[in-house]
């Protein structure tokens, strides 16, 4: 099955992932997507950003380690432990991948609305562009194997902090450029704020 219609990801694409309670964290528990992940200057950037927020809206809340910060591109779900099966697609799909380089252009954040207001920087120019690698990698899975759901009206995301109060939508004055030139797949240890690089793959330059 491959559905394009507006329809909840597997591992929640419409909004930011939210980590419940730490009480309730499923320790062990891994899941599995295809992420962007900023390069060094952008993630000075960011940092840059994190302060200018602080100062003027006095965040109060858990600030997303740098080492985290990702925009998530395509998922495959919540695992016990590591499925070697589907990780071995998700590699078979992404060789087959031919996406030129694209450029988003970060110039505003808010906070979507969950219980943990999750802040979150959002491009504007570039959106187009990453619809399409989005897609190329849905169908790339659905060839290679697996069910795919994709949710068009997903607004692409790195999210910044969760915190206890909402930020209204902001325009930066400066926004972040960024070149997307790879993408990675991504193993989240859930419960335990670490990230797992399993490959990454260039695009087209």
């Amino acid at each position: 099955m491959f559905d394009v219609r507006q329809t909840q990801l597997p591992f929640g694409m419409t909004e930011p992932e939210t980590p419940p309670p730490r009480t309730q964290t499923r320790q062990g528990s891994e899941n599995l997507y295809f992420a962007l992940l900023p390069d060094e200057p952008v993630g000075n950037e960011i940092d840059k950003l994190m302060v200018i927020l602080g100062q003027s809206y006095r965040l109060l809340g858990r600030a997303r380690p740098p080492g985290l910060r990702h925009v998530s591109v395509h998922g495959f779900g919540k695992y016990p432990k590591r499925r070697d099966d589907i990780t071995a697609i998700a590699m078979r799909a992404a060789k087959t991948i031919q996406h030129c380089e694209f450029t988003l252009v970060f110039d505003h954040v808010l906070s979507f609305r969950q219980p943990s207001h999750p802040l979150v920087l959002c491009p504007t120019d570039g959106v187009k562009e990453f619809r399409r690698l989005q897609l190329q990698l849905g169908l790339a899975v659905y060839e290679a194997g697996l069910a795919v759901c994709l949710d068009p009206g997903y607004q692409p995301h790195i999210t910044l902090q969760y915190g206890r109060t909402p930020v209204p939508r902001v325009d930066l004055e400066k926004p972040i450029t960024w070149t997307v030139r790879k993408f990675v797949l991504v193993n989240s240890l859930q419960g335990l704020s670490k990230h797992e690089y399993i490959d990454q793959w260039p695009l087209l330059n």
